[in-house]
């Protein structure tokens, strides 16, 4: 880590200005010692910018060769994201209705350590599945579950219900503001059991299961990976333009 050298000046009274030649010019040596001349300084940042850009495009290359190849997307389920975006979204339908899952790669719990076997412990999942129905044509509204993902398990952390899908999927900040005053239904957990697995086959009919729940854990993974080689060649070309 580089030392910072702070210069701290200050102003002498009249007398003590009235100094000795020979205390000047040992005061002016000093200094030097701190001086460093600009094309010494403008050749050395030029050297670390091209070392930078150099170890970003090895580093790209590395990556790049050792990159595990994307996870087969389940059956039914059509992909979006974007390069630069953490947001990846699956989309389905099911008779009348329109199923959208979403989840985020920069929202997943880091790995944690096991203190009793001092091991890596594999972070839980986190995604989100809204189901948006249609009824002779008209808006019956959207059933959100939020779910929870362990080791190709899936849980239901809760399940909302809003009348309005528009106000449900919309991606406005007027949109989230609203959502976050609708009930966000009971505690699942605390449902009786029957109808806890009720739930659990609806979702299974649609195509939200084990294989999803896999799914989504790999597609983490590897979808983290890919950001960081588009984040490798972008700064690297950035450093080396």
């Amino acid at each position: 880590m580089a030392s910072i050298f702070r210069a701290a000046a200050r102003l002498a009274p009249a007398a003590v200005r009235a100094v000795s030649s020979s205390a000047r010019t040992s005061s002016v040596v000093a200094a030097s010692r701190f001086a460093f001349p600009a094309s010494r300084s403008l050749a050395s940042s030029a050297s670390a910018s091209a070392n930078l850009g150099e170890f970003l495009k090895n580093e790209f290359k590395y990556e790049k060769d050792s990159a595990e190849p994307a996870p087969q997307v389940p059956s039914g389920f059509t992909i979006t994201e974007k390069h630069f975006d953490t947001n990846v979204v699956l989309t389905s339908t099911y008779k009348n209705e329109d199923i959208r899952v979403t989840f985020q790669i920069d929202k997943q719990p880091d790995p944690q350590m096991d203190d009793e076997e001092n091991e890596e412990v594999a972070p839980y999942g986190q995604f989100s599945v809204s189901v948006t129905k249609k009824v002779d044509g008209q808006d019956a509204g959207t059933l959100t579950f939020d779910i929870t993902t362990d080791n190709g398990e899936l849980f239901i952390d809760g399940i909302i219900f809003c009348g309005d899908s528009k106000l449900a999927n919309g991606e406005d900040i007027d949109s989230d503001w609203r959502r976050s005053s609708l009930y966000p239904g009971p505690n699942f957990n605390a449902l009786p059991e029957e109808l806890q697995t009720m739930w659990y086959d609806y979702l299974e009919l649609r195509g939200i299961n084990g294989t999803l729940s896999e799914f989504v854990d790999s597609y983490q993974e590897y979808k983290e990976n890919q950001e960081y080689l588009n984040w490798l060649k972008g700064t690297a070309a950035f450093i080396s333009n």
